[in-house]
């Protein structure tokens, strides 16, 4: 999840749609690290769209590909 929609080229829909599987996952009751771990994840996501400009290698497109 966090490899493919949430990697160094990031689009605005993979970003959305990886907050609402993250969303879903920390719905589903996991154990307590892997909740942790997914509420990291659901941080990182959640910078990400807040942040708009390029920042390190990490940048936003919504280009296709």
């Amino acid at each position: 999840l966090m490899w493919n929609d949430v990697s160094i080229a990031r689009r605005v829909k993979d970003l959305e749609a990886a907050g609402k599987k993250l969303d879903a996952l920390i719905a589903s009751n996991p154990g307590r690290m892997a909740r942790l771990r997914l509420k990291v994840a659901k941080n990182m996501v959640e910078s990400a769209l807040n942040r708009r400009e390029s920042l390190g290698a990490h940048y936003i497109t919504n280009e296709e590909g």
